[in-house]
């Protein structure tokens, strides 16, 4: 009696590796194997992820052909958003093929805007001061859910709560900047940051910190020049008061 020989490999065709589908229970085709003993060929797909998410694995088994192909629809709805990973195998009723090549499929029925993040530094500072005047802004970064999305950030900078009176810094592709200009001596300032994705959705950072900047002469940090701040000076250099609150 001749020895069975085993199928040939099952050919991976959609989805394409890496590809984005807009369902939650893909569709998965590969090209049929052939057999050189002629014997009849069912089919097996498994799908997995490898962060142990469920559901997961899923398989299909005793999938027929149709036609030049083998479609599997998968049994269970997947997480959105998540990336999944499937193979399959043919089998004449004697011997298995090896598994065909793994493709990766993400799954992603809906956009999603960029998660919320903090706005860092400047901190808000409330009765204390910073005395950089040209302070590097920074913030965390905005996670976008959606796969290969990429983000963008806005940074607003205001004189009041409201945001009436802004000055506003675009297309900014990094957690941090610099600002190009001189902020005010003894002035209060407002921020925060916008995360924008590739469909044009958006969150804020979840914060809005203020902060102000030093007055020259105001040694006693009270956001005033005045006869106290001479007081001030007086007590340190004779009484042995505190340092003047400047750098």
């Amino acid at each position: 009696m001749a020895a069975n020989t085993p199928p040939t490999v099952p050919v991976p065709l959609h989805p394409e590796d890496s590809s984005v589908v807009d369902v939650l229970q893909p569709t998965l085709v590969t090209q049929i194997s052939t057999d050189a003993d002629f014997d009849s060929i069912s089919y097996f797909f498994v799908l997995y992820d490898k962060d142990s998410l469920l559901p997961s694995p899923i398989y299909g088994e005793y999938i027929g052909e149709q036609g030049d192909s083998v479609v599997w629809t998968v049994s269970e709805p997947l997480c959105e958003n998540w990336i999944f990973f499937w193979k399959a195998r043919a089998y004449d009723f004697v011997q298995y093929s090896d598994w065909s090549e793994e493709r990766a499929v993400w799954i992603n029925t809906d956009d999603d805007p960029p998660w919320t993040f903090k706005a860092i530094y400047p901190p808000d500072t409330g009765y204390s001061f910073i005395h950089d005047l040209t302070p590097e802004f920074w913030w965390e970064r905005a996670l976008e859910p959606d796969p290969f999305d990429s983000v963008f950030y806005t940074l607003y900078i205001a004189t009041d709560s409201e945001f009436q009176t802004v000055v506003t810094y675009d297309s900014i592709w990094t957690t941090e900047y610099e600002i190009p200009f001189s902020l005010e001596f003894g002035k209060r300032y407002w921020w925060k940051v916008k995360a924008t994705d590739n469909s044009g959705l958006f969150s804020y950072s979840w914060n809005t910190p203020d902060f102000r900047t030093w007055t020259p002469g105001d040694v006693n940090g009270d956001g005033m020049i005045n006869i106290m701040d001479a007081v001030y000076i007086i007590n340190y250099l004779y009484k042995g008061g505190p340092e003047p609150r400047i750098r």
